[in-house]
This record gives C-alpha cells, structure tokens and sequence, in this order.
C-alpha cells in the first residue's frame, strides 16, 4: 500500500483503539491487511499451506497482543509485518519432522513380547561393552595377528600361550 496521509493514519488509529475496547471491531483491519499479510508470508515461504498457517497465527497474535498495542503513528501493517517474519524465522528454525525408513518402524505382525526381548538383549549387551576393560576391547584381528606372528597371545592380554 502506498504512502498514509494523515488522515488515513488517524482513521486506523481510531479503529484500533475501537478494537481494543470491542473484539468484534477487529474485522476491518484483519479484511485490510489479511490478504497482504498471507502474500507477504506465501513470497518468503513458497508454501501454501505454511502461508496459510502463519497467516493464521499472525492474525491470531494480533489478536491476543491487540490490548497491549501501542499507537506509534506507522500503519498497522508495519507490526504485523513484523509479527509474521518474525513467525516464519521461528518456523525455519525449528526441526521438521522425521520421517521413519520402513526399517526403522516395528514389524507390525512380529510379537511384542518378542521385541521386548531383542531390546532388553541389546541393552544387556551395551552394557556388557560399556563395562570391559579398555584392553579387552581391541579388535579380536589384531590379537589373531598377534599370536600368528610369535605363538603367543600380548602379555596384556594375559600372557597364555596359543594353541
């Protein structure tokens, strides 16, 4: 929208100020500015359906924030502008959803008692990892290696002579 004179600007001041003291009031300002608002949000978005969320949740902020507004002689546009930019920085920079590979999902037809077990197994088994000795978890290549090359297992590995 172009350049507000004076008049324009006192105009939507006198609404807003009717707005806060009626909710009902809001109507004309949500009609003036709803459709610049989702253009607005559809341009930084290329998303409809996201458009048409933030649209949503601007206008409903307006809403809720309409009581603590404070006329500062700029159209209204310029806060709800703001509101919904700030709205689709914050939609950015949330994590979207992952979507689960077909593998990564439970077999739906496989028995639960079944799947409790294989989970508490590899419980058990991290557990047991976690809880070796820093020397008992090298590779098992490398002790083969080891007692093939001088008939007897590292020192640190017990010391026992290989079969």
């Amino acid at each position: 929208m172009a350049h507000r004179t004076a008049a324009e600007l006192e105009e939507e001041r006198l609404e807003i100020l009717a707005a806060q003291r009626d909710r009902a009031a809001f109507a004309p300002l949500y009609e003036r500015y709803v459709d610049q608002i989702h253009a607005y949000v559809y341009t930084l978005t290329h998303d409809m359906e996201q458009a048409d969320d933030v649209t949503a949740a601007t206008f409903a902020k307006a809403m809720e924030e309409l009581p603590r507004f404070e006329w500062r002689g700029v159209p209204y546009s310029a806060w709800l502008y703001r509101v919904a930019g700030n709205l689709v920085s914050r939609e950015r920079r949330r994590p979207g959803w992952i979507e689960l590979e077909p593998r990564m999902l439970p077999d739906a037809g496989a028995d639960p008692a079944l799947h409790a077990e294989e989970h508490d197994r590899a419980g058990e088994v991290r557990a047991a990892v976690a809880g070796l000795p820093t020397t008992s978890a090298r590779p098992s290549c490398c002790a083969s290696a080891a007692i093939s090359a001088t008939g007897r297992s590292p020192r640190s590995w017990g010391g026992a002579k290989a079969r």
